[in-house]
């Protein structure tokens, strides 16, 4: 089957005291969880987008220092194909909690165990969101060089 679109996914997998980042996000009127995570925008790179998207869809930053994982799916539902690269690294926020999240799609902001995380695998929003955390949980950690950026220009 042929995919009819193609979209590059960065994500964050952040962990905090055993528990991590999830955002409770509106897809298709149903609510699903995942991690901060979206498409890359034009000219930034995937690291960059990761911590764009976590900030925008929960009001926490952080800063890459490694990537966890590339990983690949096919949506039947969409026959869009599926590209995430996911990061890792030092979470911060200026304050305790962090603001209220700006992406109005997104219902709340949670810290769960792994446990948390795979008790509502039919709520993921894609196979992506336990696998990512698995991967952390194994070490994995790939330098964010990995991906070689090259800065948008003119055709040649």
């Amino acid at each position: 089957m042929k995919a009819s679109s193609y979209q590059i996914i960065a994500a964050a997998v952040l962990e905090r005291e055993g528990r991590f980042l999830c955002v409770e996000e509106r897809v298709n009127g149903v609510l699903k969880i995942n991690q901060p995570s979206g498409r890359l925008e034009i000219g930034e790179t995937p690291a960059y987008a990761a911590v764009r998207k976590t900030i925008e869809e929960s009001g926490y930053s952080f800063l890459a220092t490694h990537m966890v994982g590339i990983y690949e799916y096919f949506d039947l539902t969409t026959s869009i194909m599926v590209l995430r690269l996911a990061y890792a690294g030092v979470l911060f926020s200026p304050r305790p909690e962090p603001a209220r999240p700006n992406d109005p799609l997104i219902h709340a902001v949670h810290w769960l165990t792994y446990e948390e995380v795979e008790s509502v695998r039919e709520r993921h929003r894609s196979p992506f969101v336990l696998q990512c955390v698995k991967d952390y949980r194994a070490g994995k950690s790939y330098p964010l060089d990995l991906v070689t950026h090259f800065p948008a220009s003119p055709a040649s």
